[in-house]
């Protein structure tokens, strides 16, 4: 992918859409911000959305009011319900594409695979028409990372919210002062408040030493 601030290397495949700028430190400056944006339980809402829950369930109406109830619980702060039911709706999906399981429907599976890439690559694209400063960091299937002038910042989210209106997603902004990435699935973002997240293996077993 090339913008016309700058490039990142992406990949299409049956795992989704992804792509990075490998083993970078990236921080913000007085002029530009590195934002992520992040779209709620991507999978189970592309199945409801869209029509792609697997045919053999037998009440699709009761799975969107299952995937309902978690983000009202991880609005809410309650991460141990939100979690618990994470682990459910998303293995709805995998189900789909798995040989032998009651809800395999290879069809749907690779519907929401195909769909959520090309929803994906229709923001991109949008946001690299809309906005000359933009420079994209991480692009994974779910979510975006990038950099931009703070001119820039507002047109950004008008962009963002049109597609939501688009596709019946919702997305989740956070705003980094620092990023440290080693690939795709791998790197540490850090707020301005000196809150993080971690995405991957390589940095997210950090309890008990001193990564913290």
């Amino acid at each position: 992918l090339r913008s016309s601030y700058g490039s990142c290397p992406v990949t299409y495949a049956w795992g989704g859409v992804h792509g990075a700028k490998p083993c970078v430190i990236i921080e913000e400056t007085e002029d530009r911000v590195i934002i992520n944006q992040d779209v709620a339980s991507l999978y189970p809402n592309s199945m409801i959305n869209f029509g792609y829950t697997s045919r053999s369930m037998a009440d699709p109406e009761a799975y969107a009011k299952l995937v309902k109830r978690r983000i009202e619980y991880k609005h809410a702060g309650d991460k141990t319900r939100a979690n618990a039911l994470k682990l459910v709706v998303n293995t709805c999906y995998g189900a789909m594409l798995s040989t032998g399981n009651g809800l395999n429907d290879r069809l749907g599976g690779r519907s929401v695979c195909i769909t959520n890439q090309l929803a994906m690559s229709i923001l991109i694209s949008d946001l690299c028409k809309g906005c000359a400063t933009i420079d994209f960091v991480n692009i994974n299937t779910d979510g975006i990372m990038f950099t931009i002038d703070r001119k820039e910042v507002e047109r950004s989210e008008e962009i963002v919210k049109d597609w939501c209106t688009l596709t019946g997603f919702e997305m989740e902004r956070d705003d980094f002062a620092k990023v440290i990435q080693k690939d795709v699935n791998n790197y540490i973002g850090i707020k301005a408040d000196g809150h993080f997240k971690t995405k991957g293996g390589y940095v997210s077993l950090y309890d008990g030493g001193t990564f913290k």
